[in-house]
């Protein structure tokens, strides 16, 4: 369960505090360059992970940018990657894609690590299963104090968000026919009202 002492933090007085708490752990992303991805990546390094993360080549350099190894999902399948090196493998993976990358990405999984995907239809593989780690499918509920929290990172300029496109509310649907590709980098933002209101 959540505990402001279990994550990184920034105290009302300025004061950063737990940023090494996930050191030597490794943390896998896949779809990074994503919303949740992008903010789950920086938030895994401020923590004192080794963080990865799967990407195309065109998101490569972002990627990289934000501190992350990048596995090219275009060219080899996590399965192909890890193999049985239980070094390449890691503590924690967090799917943002769901699909055939969510399975895939089981592979990548540490026996007694953690599985969590945000993404819809979640399930666990049939068979061929880490030994003990522990799964969630996990849905935003949002609340004040945790987002004020998040905040306090972004006003600090330790957290970046990204915006892929912004749509006018006209064009909602295209809107989301972007954001139902899983290419875009960042948020898809719809725009509810016109300049100056």
């Amino acid at each position: 369960s959540y505990a402001a002492e279990s994550v990184p933090r920034v105290t009302d007085a300025g004061e950063i505090q737990g940023m090494q708490l996930a050191k030597g752990k490794r943390v896998l992303v896949l779809g990074a360059a994503g919303g949740v991805g992008i903010m789950a990546l920086q938030f895994a390094r401020l923590a004192g992970a080794c963080v990865a993360e799967t990407a195309s080549p065109r998101n490569d350099e972002f990627v990289r940018a934000l501190g992350a190894d990048v596995i090219d999902y275009t060219k080899t399948s996590l399965k192909e990657w890890a193999g049985s090196e239980e070094k390449k493998k890691f503590d924690l993976v967090l799917d943002c894609v769901g699909g055939s990358a969510m399975l895939d990405g089981w592979n990548a999984s540490k026996d007694n690590g953690t599985y969590i995907s945000v993404a819809p239809g979640f399930w666990e593989p049939e068979g061929e299963k880490p030994v003990g780690v522990r799964s969630e499918w996990f849905v935003m509920d949002s609340r004040g104090s945790e987002l004020a929290a998040i905040g306090r990172f972004i006003e600090n300029g330790l957290v970046k968000g990204w915006v892929d496109s912004v749509w006018r509310i006209e064009d909602f649907e295209r809107a989301f026919a972007k954001t139902a590709t899983g290419h875009a980098r960042g948020k898809v933002v719809i725009k509810v009202s016109k300049d100056g209101e």
